[in-house]
């Protein structure tokens, strides 16, 4: 037996991770690609995005949340 089961090998790959080849032929046919598969996009964070997420740390949301709750607070800055 090895160091993992046998199962462990059943689990596929993060879709992050698949998309890649699409980008670079994307790329490679001369098209502009915004890459955000990875959690890192291609472009400086707007000092407005920064300042938001200071003030969230701040209030120590730093969880993962209900995305419902999470969607309903997007729509209504006062958060109800």
């Amino acid at each position: 037996m090895g160091l993992y089961a046998d199962r462990a090998g059943l689990i596929g790959s993060e879709n992050a991770f698949r998309i890649g080849p699409y980008i670079r032929a994307l790329e490679e046919q001369g098209q502009e690609v915004i890459k955000c598969n990875l959690g890192e996009p291609d472009f400086p964070v707007p000092a407005f995005i920064k300042e938001e997420v200071k003030r969230q740390i701040d209030r120590d949301n730093t969880h993962y949340c209900d995305p419902q709750t999470a969607r309903r607070n997007t729509r209504n800055p006062g958060g109800g």
